[in-house]
């Protein structure tokens, strides 16, 4: 207790300065350093100062917020998909991949579970492709299911639509899906006729380019047409699990229907307005085509013959005329003549006469006797024609008419038929109409059938891969032959002033059915061509008196011709240069002329001989077939067929084959 106390008094200064220390420290952290005046704001102490940097903070905050762009805080969103889903089946939430609940017999018990072999769907035939160029009637809104073709406001266009058509073999089809479903092969619990039933689900038309390198491009889909209503029903699904509502079960009842397996393998093609074009399948159009060349020959031929014939009564009627007058004078000199004789008398003092009768008596038997040759002339030659008549009329009745035709396509359709069972072969076709002018395309063609078992877990082991497979594809035809889509706008170097280095470049378009063209005199750096409007006399100019057609580029046609016409080429000229070559097979020849420089996009320079001698035979070809095209008269109605018409009108039928008409 002393050394404790004698601790104590040694150490009580040091004891009190600590103590004071401590105090000294504990006010200078808890009034100073922590000052007492703290605020509490969102559950945070902020001192004085504090407080107002937060607040200034805030503030900011805010009024960065209230100049933002104000959101909306109720984005709609669209619920017509849904509401299209509810109209294509009002049954939802149910799984429709599920087979349903059939009873079976199985003595053994337990349940049975069907396994299958996919039918072979076989291959499609050898392809034909054809091109039909004319004026269609095109909607200019958007075509849909409750907007059809027919309903919707259509123009007359010109139109390149290229047509594939194939062949199936229907007998081969239904013989493979009897085999596989309900055939002899199948345990006879599992044999189902329904199943046995195909049913066409898609055409798939694959089309290649050829580049301007010369070599074909990749394959690619073709679309549906722009006029078909059921593009969305036609709208490919591979897969079971991408089905819409209703499953497989609703998408084969649609197809089923034999209008929609009509539209998806033989769809409708466009109305056509041209005068003179009609579009059938390619094999059908060849005879149509040729069909149409024969009738313009016989036109033309008997056209010739009425012309012949209406100049050889023309010169019949003024010989008879110069004979009746000459046959009377000859009758009133003759009458005069005998007159005279008749008051001379001979040395023997008798008068004397110049014919045995009275020049009356003679007259009377001269014309009785060639009045009855000519009767028996007219009777001959009225049974002549009425002969000749009858002939005609028995070969016009012996040769095929486009309305043959028409009979063979109506044969073709599917339509009205309950079953394909019955076919030999089906014939299908599908349409490209997004062809471009100037492009060569080949094609290929597949069917696709549905399989009636897809996502039902049924198939043997041997395609139990292909178990969500909704479509079995048949091969791929093989490729058709090329189709070449001609120009709808070409230019031609035809002449020089060389002092001025100005070109004369003849453009010419093709519009709604005809070709038009205009010179142009052309400056290097100048654009070929320009939107030209013709006068009112000018588009109503008859052609020249005799039948003398001048060049294409200076004449006026007829009329129905266009008050304004865009021959824009969208070519600079650049430049004209002088050229010194050679040219021959055995013999070779000096040339010297000039060649145009021309460029679309102004990096790519092309070159065209000013003058056809020295153009290439595919060049002239081309003019030629433009000049033949437009000597043919245009009728005053633009030659157009109103819509849905399929008779023939008066206007120009074209003699062949040729630029417009492959």
């Amino acid at each position: 207790m002393d050394k404790i106390l004698r601790f104590l008094e040694d150490h009580v200064e040091k004891m009190v300065l600590g103590a004071a220390v401590i105090i000294f420290v504990w006010l200078l952290v808890t009034r100073v350093v922590l000052s007492p005046n703290a605020v509490s704001y969102e559950r945070r102490s902020y001192s004085p100062g504090a407080i107002d940097d937060s607040i200034r903070d805030e503030a900011l905050k805010l009024e960065e917020i209230m100049n933002r762009r104000p959101n909306a805080s109720d984005v709609y969103e669209s619920r017509l998909p849904e509401y299209r889903e509810l109209l294509r089946s009002s049954i939802t939430g149910v799984d429709f991949g599920m087979s349903p609940l059939v009873p079976e017999s199985n003595p053994q018990g337990g349940i049975i579970v069907r396994k299958y072999n996919l039918p072979d769907v076989g291959q499609v035939g050898e392809v034909a492709v054809g091109r039909i160029r004319a004026v269609a009637y095109t909607p200019f809104e958007e075509v849909t299911a409750e907007n059809v073709y027919s309903s919707t406001n259509s123009e007359p266009n010109d139109l390149d639509l290229v047509t594939v058509q194939g062949a199936y073999d229907i007998p081969a089809l239904y013989a493979s899906f009897e085999d596989s479903f309900a055939g002899a092969g199948v345990k006879p619990e599992w044999r189902d006729p329904s199943l046995a039933e195909p049913v066409f689900a898609a055409v798939d038309l694959q089309r290649q380019k050829m580049d301007e390198d010369g070599v074909w491009g990749e394959w690619e889909d073709v679309p549906r047409t722009k006029i078909d209503n059921r593009r969305e029903l036609f709208a490919v699904i591979e897969d079971a699990k991408s089905l819409p509502p209703g499953g497989l079960a609703v998408r084969m009842l649609q197809y089923s229907d034999r209008a929609v397996q009509s539209d998806l393998l033989q769809p409708a093609a466009y109305h056509i307005a041209s005068a003179n074009e009609e579009w059938f399948p390619p094999l059908l159009y060849d005879e149509y085509k040729a069909i149409r060349a024969t009738q313009a020959l016989e036109e033309r031929r008997r056209a010739k013959e009425e012309e012949e014939k209406d100049s050889s009564s023309s010169d019949t009627g003024v010989r008879r005329a110069s004979s009746t007058s000459g046959r009377r004078s000859l009758s009133d000199t003759g009458g005069r003549t005998a007159s005279a004789s008749d008051s001379l008398r001979t040395s023997s003092g008798r008068r004397t006469s110049r014919s045995g009768s009275t020049p009356a008596q003679g007259q009377s038997q001269g014309i009785s006797r060639y009045g009855n040759r000519a009767s028996r002339s007219r009777t001959g030659r009225d049974e002549a024609a009425s002969s000749e008549s009858q002939v005609e009329k028995r070969e016009a009745s012996s040769k095929p008419t486009v309305e043959d035709v028409r009979k063979k396509l109506k044969e073709l359709s599917i339509e009205s038929i309950a079953q394909l069972r019955g076919l030999n072969e089906l014939v299908f076709w599908a349409h490209d109409d997004t062809v471009e002018p100037g492009g060569e395309y080949r094609y290929r063609v597949r069917l696709g059938i549905f399989n009636p078992i897809a996502g039902k877990n049924q198939l043997s082991q041997r395609d139990a891969a292909r178990n969500n497979e909704v479509i079995l594809w048949s091969g791929f035809s093989d490729a058709s032959d090329p189709v070449k889509v001609p120009q709808r706008l070409y230019f031609f170097a035809k002449g020089i002033q060389e002092a001025a280095k100005e070109v004369t470049v003849q453009v010419s378009k093709f519009m709604l059915g005809y070709w038009y063209s205009e010179d142009f005199k052309v400056r290097g750096g100048e654009v070929i061509g320009d939107v030209v409007q013709k006068t009112e006399s000018a588009r109503k100019r008859n052609e020249p008196a005799g039948g003398i057609v001048p060049d294409a580029s200076e004449r006026a046609d007829g009329v129905g011709e266009p008050e304004v016409v865009d021959y824009d080429t969208g070519a600079v000229l650049v430049d004209v240069v002088a050229v010194n070559d050679w040219s021959g097979d055995s013999t070779m020849r000096a040339r010297q002329y000039f060649e145009m420089l021309y460029s679309y996009d102004g990096s790519h320079i092309e070159r065209m001989a000013v003058g056809d001698r020295y153009w290439p035979d595919e060049l002239r070809v081309i003019r030629s077939e433009i000049r033949d095209s437009q000597k043919e008269p245009k009728p005053a109605d633009a030659g157009l067929r109103p819509w849905g018409s399929t008779e023939r009108s008066a206007a120009r039928v074209p003699s062949g084959r040729g630029l417009l008409d492959e």
